[in-house]
């Protein structure tokens, strides 16, 4: 995602990560009355909650809830503010009451709001906030735990139900010509993908899929670069191979595929920094408490 200067928005910059109990207790001060019932309860938060970035600093909490809820019934909605001055942050967060709405959503993008474009995309679930790659914006699926029994045409009916699917490929061992376990789809879109992650189970033919973004060699040599903080993990301890041409990054025998931190470096903040860091909400009495991007 490209975005120019006050219509720019860095989520490395922007974003911080609460750690676990932080975060508990601030969704505990956020927490809204819960529509579910005991013959109908709600789908998981996740699959029902959006991160907007790219707000106008203009966009106050009812024109933010005036134009979500042409979509879909909101049970929770937030601009998030700086503590000190009480203003826009440039993003927020809206959770309606089931996913189809958040579907919904996202198939009817481009969003615009007080004159600026702005950007929905699938929120982070809490369990997932280490996982760095969950975080970045990408259309191509990596695929790992691939069998024989699964072919690409495989892939394409199950996959093509989340998005236009654009590439498909199972890689092969060029000697003997049989499957070496995994394999990319690439999508037109990056919502697809978000999906998928987020769902995280998928099974074809009674084999369990294990799905992860992939992104270009290219960033990773780029964000190694720049880090300096060692080896990445790699996707599992048995997948992977030599590396793909023109493609994305294989080391030895493992699959390596790692995302970009969009939510910047909140652990290496002190306790403090992270409780003054966080949203206020207007004429709701939650104080200077932080929730931090997770869906």
């Amino acid at each position: 995602m490209n975005f120019q200067p006050e219509q720019n928005f860095n989520f490395q910059q922007q974003f911080e990560i609460p750690e676990e109990n932080f975060v508990q207790s601030a969704q505990e001060e956020f927490a809204q009355p819960s529509h579910e019932t005991e013959s109908q309860p709600l789908e998981p938060e996740q699959f029902r909650k959006v991160f907007i970035g790219g707000l106008s600093y203009k966009t106050d909490d009812e024109k933010f809830k005036a134009y979500f809820s042409k979509y879909g019934e909101l049970v929770d909605y937030v601009v998030m503010k700086d503590k000190e001055s009480g203003k826009s942050r440039g993003f927020g967060f809206v959770t309606y009451t089931n996913s189809a709405q958040v579907d919904e959503l996202m198939r009817n993008r481009p969003h615009i709001i007080d004159g600026r474009q702005i950007e929905p995309k699938r929120a982070t679930p809490r369990e997932d906030s280490g996982r760095q790659e969950v975080q970045a914006t990408v259309k191509k699926l990596f695929i790992g735990g691939l069998k024989d029994a699964i072919t690409e045409e495989d892939l394409k009916s199950y996959f093509s139900c989340y998005g236009n699917i654009t590439d498909c490929v199972i890689m092969k061992d060029k000697e003997k010509n049989t499957s070496r376990g995994f394999g990319f789809i690439t999508f037109d879109d990056y919502d697809p993908v978000d999906k998928i992650i987020i769902e995280k189970h998928h099974l074809i033919n009674g084999i369990n899929l294990q799905c992860q973004k992939a992104l270009p060699k290219e960033s990773q040599n780029n964000r190694a670069n720049s880090n300096n903080r060692g080896p990445r993990a790699p996707f599992n301890n048995s997948g992977g191979g030599r590396s793909r041409q023109g493609g994305f990054g294989m080391n030895g025998q493992h699959a390596q595929f790692e995302g970009m931190n969009n939510f910047g470096n909140f652990n290496q903040m002190s306790m403090n920094q992270r409780r003054n860091s966080g949203p206020m909400r207007n004429n709701r009495g939650f104080g200077n408490r932080s929730q931090g991007p997770y869906g």
